[in-house]
């Protein structure tokens, strides 16, 4: 049943069953001011749509914005009759979205007609599935209809939204050059994450994610694209993307990093706003420097390592130390090392030991261990045990005893 123009059917003590649509609307399609007033003893069971409404498909007038708009005696596309109304959808299925009813609008659920409130009047119940009861009129029940998205209700894509905390406006935290965690979803006027693909949501099948990365001044420092995945979400994190992060040094020799902003836009045959985020950036990781060739973070080259990663590069690893993956760690049992200039030096060697140390040279400090034949009972401190200090290992062994 297709009602259009101006329309208006009334639906009392009545099944319609097992009715099929190649495009919307298994049982009943409503388009522009045409509308449908339920009555007492309405059920819609087990029709089916090739694409949307497997039980109704209402398409009324819309704003440019895409709202849902009233016909002109300012009634809904589809009313339940207050306090006589009572309508079961139940069986119904559509190939891309909304198993018992579709709107291709975009207002909130409140908004769309009287039998969209009612069905979402509990909010506890999960959304687009399971089954719905209303105990106060009218009264609308959703049970055992199917689709990719929207079980119960759905309408057409609304706004592109990140998953796990983030909302446009937030400054999600990264680390330059690491892997870009985000993940994206598109939801409807309910809330439902829309499946894409040739199955659901969109016809044309495309079904994509496009990330730029723009700094300051609008440019373009990184595009990538995702698929979504068969619960609608596109993330990142999956491909290895990542962004670069570009920096400018001042004539004082401080390094300004550039603004970056993440602009994520949906490829397919349906238009949706871009989501824009502006990106926090983060220190680089202990064990990497941010390279100014690269424009990210990187991690220390072997037999390196490094500190205070924003503010140097990475060092040359002294003799008494061990660098892997940019992390530096004592040879010696029971050395004590301090930290200075953003360097590790060596304060302090255990008995048996001296210290071999040279003011401008970090890379050379290390506790020597006494040779064969010799002992020295004391510990060598810095600053404290100078005839236990040498400048070269070679020449500290006259500094142990006989």
């Amino acid at each position: 049943l297709a009602a259009g123009g101006s329309a208006r059917i009334r639906f009392d003590n009545t099944r319609v069953r097992n009715n099929q649509a190649s495009g919307c609307g298994g049982a009943v399609a409503l388009l522009q001011d045409g509308g449908v007033d339920i009555g007492a003893g309405v059920l819609i069971e087990g029709n089916a749509a090739g694409e949307y409404g497997g039980g109704i498909c209402l398409k009324p007038r819309q704003s440019e914005g895409g709202a849902c708009l009233s016909d002109p005696h300012g009634e809904a596309a589809l009313q339940v009759i207050e306090g006589v109304g009572d309508l079961v959808l139940r069986n119904n299925q559509a190939a891309m979205g909304g198993g018992g009813i579709f709107v291709e609008c975009v207002d909130e659920a409140s908004r769309l007609s009287d039998i969209l409130s009612a069905i979402f009047a509990s909010r506890r119940s999960p959304a687009g599935g399971g089954t719905r009861r209303v105990a106060h009129p009218p009264a609308v029940e959703c049970s055992g209809n199917w689709a990719p998205y929207g079980q119960c209700v759905a309408s057409m894509p609304k706004v592109l939204r990140l998953e796990g905390g983030e909302e446009e406006g937030d400054h999600p935290g990264y680390v330059a050059g690491g892997p870009l965690r985000v993940r994206t979803t598109i939801r409807d006027a309910f809330g439902q994450a829309v499946l894409l693909g040739p199955s659901g949501g969109d016809p044309t099948g495309t079904g994509l994610i496009e990330a730029k990365a723009l700094d300051g001044e609008g440019n373009v420092i990184m595009t990538a694209f995702q698929s979504f995945n068969p619960d609608g979400v596109a993330d990142f994190s999956l491909t290895g993307t990542s962004v670069p992060w570009p920096s400018v040094t001042t004539p004082d020799g401080q390094r300004v990093y550039a603004q970056v902003t993440l602009r994520l836009s949906l490829l397919s045959g349906v238009s949706l706003p871009p989501l824009e985020l502006r990106l926090e950036r983060l220190p680089c990781p202990q064990g990497s420097s941010y390279s100014t060739y690269h424009s990210k973070c990187e991690v220390c080259p072997e037999n390196t390592y490094n500190i205070y990663s924003d503010l140097t590069g990475c060092f040359q690893c002294p003799v008494g130390g061990i660098c892997l993956g940019g992390v530096f760690r004592a040879r010696t049992l029971g050395s004590k090392w301090v930290i200075e200039g953003g360097r590790y030096r060596l304060e302090e060697c255990p008995a048996g030991h001296i210290i071999t140390h040279v003011r401008e040279d970090a890379s050379q400090d290390q506790c020597v261990l006494c040779p064969r034949g010799k002992y020295q009972p004391d510990r060598a401190v810095l600053g404290e045990t100078p005839h236990l200090v040498s400048a070269g290992a070679a020449g500290g062994a006259q500094l142990f005893l006989e």
